[in-house]
């Protein structure tokens, strides 16, 4: 089964901006050593917090798809019921599909099956 995100997602998420430690520690040049913790300390809590934000996203998907998967499959099963209703209806004679009617519409109702699915 493909991952979500490749279905979705064909670039990294915003906080991936690709950069190098050593590359922010280059832009850094002449700031102190406590601003340049500050910085990178920042730049950790914000890293995380994409990776939550991410997670969270991920998640949220999958638990999309699976309803959706859940959905197809009670269709497919309404499709197959039809199917079933509508060959038995062909089945059988006239008085034998009657009889079956009010077989079933004494035991499940005026919204019996063969209504339902046909």
């Amino acid at each position: 089964r493909p991952c979500l995100l490749d279905l979705c997602c064909s670039h990294p998420p915003p906080s991936c901006s690709g950069k190098s430690v050593a590359a922010d520690m280059g832009s850094l040049q002449g700031v102190s050593s406590e601003g340049v913790e500050k910085k990178l300390s920042r730049k950790a809590d914000q890293a995380r917090q994409a990776r939550a934000r991410h997670k969270q996203f991920v998640a949220e998907l999958q638990e999309q798809a699976e309803m959706l998967h859940k959905r197809c499959r009670e269709l497919e099963a309404e499709d197959r019921a039809a199917a079933v209703c509508e060959g038995l209806q062909q089945a059988l004679s006239p008085s034998q599909c009657a009889a079956l009617e009010q077989w079933l519409r004494a035991s499940q109702g005026e919204d019996h099956m063969l209504r339902r699915y046909t």
